[in-house]
């Protein structure tokens, strides 16, 4: 009887044994996280998140700038100024006009001491309009567009296939960085050129 119980304690023991490896060697549940809903996505390390800004477009007849708010997912100061050109490219959801023609591309964005140089696809000279109210338009509305949503970047640069350009029609210097100017939203082109000195007026095409 003796013998009979030492192996049936044997028998459980190796038993429990076989019990033991099965539960440590079996799969782990996968926990599942809930994401937060502000992050949208994570890219090349770089979280996206929605932003909140504001776009300058041309008022319908073309004499001033409006703004609209607008919600943009993007990170980091680059991307989100790619994203706030892109935006301005797409044209407004609410009311006014585009300032940039439908076929530009944003190629690049570069942040050099306080000045954001956006180089563009050759579509926004070819594609462009042309004269000097619209060209105004079109490159205060990126000036301001910038800096109201990157209060550090005052002013932009403007690049056509990474080399820089006098004008985009023959109007607008751009040889130099534009500095961000919010009374284009408030008076019309032709009441903003009469408050400028003779030497600060656009260069006229020729």
């Amino acid at each position: 009887m003796k013998n009979k119980h030492f192996v049936y304690i044997i028998v459980t023991v190796i038993l429990l044994g076989f019990l033991l490896l099965w539960y440590a060697s079996r799969p782990k549940p996968v926990r599942r996280v809930q994401a937060n809903p502000k992050m949208q996505a994570v890219t090349d390390s770089t979280v996206l998140a929605q932003r909140d800004v504001t776009l300058y477009f041309s008022s319908e007849n073309g004499e001033y700038l409006i703004s609209e708010a607008r919600q943009l997912s993007c990170g980091g100061d680059e991307g989100c100024i790619q994203a706030v050109v892109e935006a301005l490219i797409a044209g407004p959801v609410q009311q006014g006009i585009a300032v940039l023609p439908a076929k530009t591309q944003i190629r690049n964005v570069h942040i050099e001491e306080g000045t954001a140089i956006l180089d563009f696809s050759p579509e926004i000279s070819s594609g462009h309009p042309g004269g000097s109210q619209s060209e105004l338009l079109t490159v205060y509305a990126l000036a301001n567009s910038v800096a109201v949503n990157f209060p550090h970047l005052r002013q932009v640069a403007v690049q056509i296939n990474s080399q820089q350009v006098d004008t985009l029609k023959g109007h607008v210097d751009l040889r130099r960085p534009l500095i961000a100017d919010f009374t284009f939203a408030r008076q019309s082109i032709a009441d903003r050129l009469a408050t400028l000195p003779d030497d600060s007026a656009p260069e006229q095409e020729k």
